[in-house]
């Protein structure tokens, strides 16, 4: 198990690789995160919410051995909370996208896409979902699986207006393309509950049998706040959706800081690995489990760090390599290192469950 710093500067605020995406070409990896100006803050988030802050990319070359920053064009911000929508328009996609192109990379932002055909160098966009309509404000990350040429489901997240006066908002939402991102066209809810609990930000991978097994951030305020993350299945292409299991709590029971979303991959062999940040009083860190039986089970929690300064870390965002080891990305904090950064821990599944 070895950590890697992919960025710090001193006086930065780099965080929420999970609110961007990963993207992965073989040794080669990109991940996105939030850029803005480090502000100590014990109760919020440190950064400074009056400064500006921008969406950038670290590429590495090597299988996340090293990384390098890059500052893309058309890679915005938003905004990282609340329902508010980008303030920059989206436009209906003017040709369809080639979802099997060898260098395609897309971007959930709330209610828009963006696309790249360079590996993540330049984005084009944000073009609109049209077609999806779920009677709320969509709040979207990146999530989503090829099923063809110009087919793909999309894994996305709404606030019904039903719901507007609580503090659970947000319900995950498949969506699915037939024609290249033309149009849309809503499939199912992954976990239609009731108000006083929420599933949102999931991430999704196909097994070898062809089941959709997703990992979406929960949490209940229901009596003290529980923060958890739960897996559910698909063997419809995602047209319905079969609760499967718990896999581990994300904060633990004295903090009220939200949770943390899952990052979750698929091994060569089969096995679902599922990565997540804890948020602690004490000794928080980043944590995964995996299972040898589709998301049925799950071994023993894995700690990759516990070393975090505050409770201000996690997103994570994970890939897996040629040569079987997971490259698992987040933003943390440490004595060493007290502004968030990202970092990276390069993990081999095998010697750690």
């Amino acid at each position: 198990m070895r950590h890697v710093i992919v960025r710090h500067d001193p006086g930065m605020f780099y965080a929420w690789p999970a609110n961007c995406g990963i993207w992965s070409w073989g040794e080669e990896i990109a991940v996105g995160f939030t850029r803005g100006t480090y502000r100590e803050q014990t109760k919020n988030h440190s950064v400074d919410d009056e400064a500006p802050q921008v969406c950038v990319i670290a590429r590495s070359l090597d299988a996340g051995e090293s990384w390098q920053l890059e500052e893309p064009g058309n890679f915005p911000e938003g905004p990282a909370f609340g329902e508010k929508q980008p303030d920059d328009p989206a436009v209906p996609l003017e040709s369809p996208i080639d979802f099997t192109h060898t260098d395609l990379a897309i971007r959930c932002r709330r209610g828009q896409l963006l696309v790249s055909l360079d590996r993540c160098r330049s984005w084009a966009g944000p073009y609109k979902l049209t077609g999806v309509d779920p009677g709320g404000v969509l709040t979207s990350r990146t999530d989503y699986h090829v099923l063809g040429q110009y087919e793909a489901l999309f894994f996305v997240s709404y606030r019904p207006e039903s719901m507007a006066s609580t503090s659970l908002p947000d319900r995950a939402l498949v969506i699915r393309t037939p024609d290249g991102g033309m149009t849309f066209e809503p499939l199912s809810v992954m976990l239609p509950e009731a108000a006083d609990t929420r599933s949102v930000m999931p991430s999704t991978v196909m097994l070898p049998s062809g089941k959709l097994v997703s990992a979406l951030r929960r949490r209940s305020d229901e009596g003290s706040q529980q923060c958890w993350v739960d897996v559910v299945e698909s063997a419809d292409d995602g047209a319905s959706w079969r609760y499967l299991s718990r896999v581990a709590a994300t904060q633990d029971p004295q903090m009220s800081r939200n949770g943390n979303p899952p990052s979750t991959v698929l091994l060569g062999d089969g096995r679902l690995v599922v990565v997540y940040g804890y948020r602690a009083q004490a000794r928080s860190g980043i944590r995964a489990r995996v299972s040898a039986d589709e998301g049925q089970t799950w071994g023993d929690e894995i700690i990759l760090r516990d070393d975090a300064r505050t409770w201000d870390i996690g997103y994570p965002r994970a890939a897996v390599r040629a040569d079987g080891k997971i490259v698992s990305t987040y933003y943390f904090t440490t004595d060493a290192h007290r502004e968030q950064h990202i970092a990276a821990t390069i993990w081999d599944p095998d010697d750690d469950a």
